[in-house]
């Protein structure tokens, strides 16, 4: 190998939590577009105001997975940052359950339900267990597995 190409990698390396950000937020809004398409014949500024919303609700719901990885990335503590990463959903999830009569809740089915979150869990505490590991490759599966985690969280929206 020359020289260019072990460069290459190695800024490949660096860069990869980067790269990983924008492939996965670029899958999102590409996600976005496809099942919540804009209206044809808007004009630009509606375009450009509906994309901006598209982006600006991705990263409000990718929020959840997100602080479990910033703490991991911050503290380098694995278990903890699994374990609000498994814990923050459904802590979230009984508080809205309590604030609001039990008629105004959006799951209807117990198993279905404990199960959704669960996997919501699991995904959101290996995302955050990956970040305290403190290096770019393991920043990079944090930040996919934010992706998935977006992706399963609206699959459960109908």
């Amino acid at each position: 190998m020359n020289g260019t190409e072990i460069d290459f990698q190695k800024m490949i390396e660096e860069h990869l939590a980067l790269i990983t950000l924008l492939v996965v937020w670029s899958a999102i809004i590409g996600y976005s577009f496809i099942h919540v398409h804009p209206s044809p014949g808007m004009e630009a500024g509606q375009v450009i105001t509906y994309v901006l919303t598209l982006v600006t609700i991705s990263v409000m719901v990718s929020v959840i997975p997100a602080i479990a990885v910033m703490y991991g990335w911050h503290t380098g503590k694995p278990a903890h940052a699994a374990l609000i990463g498994a814990i923050l959903l459904p802590a979230i999830y009984v508080l809205v359950y309590l604030v609001l009569s039990h008629d105004n809740m959006v799951f209807i089915d117990v198993i279905d339900t404990v199960l959704y979150l669960s996997v919501l869990s699991i995904i959101s505490g290996l995302a955050g267990y990956c970040a305290a590991q403190r290096t770019n490759r393991f920043l990079a599966v944090a930040i996919a597995l934010i992706g998935v985690w977006f992706f399963m969280f609206t699959s459960g929206i109908n």
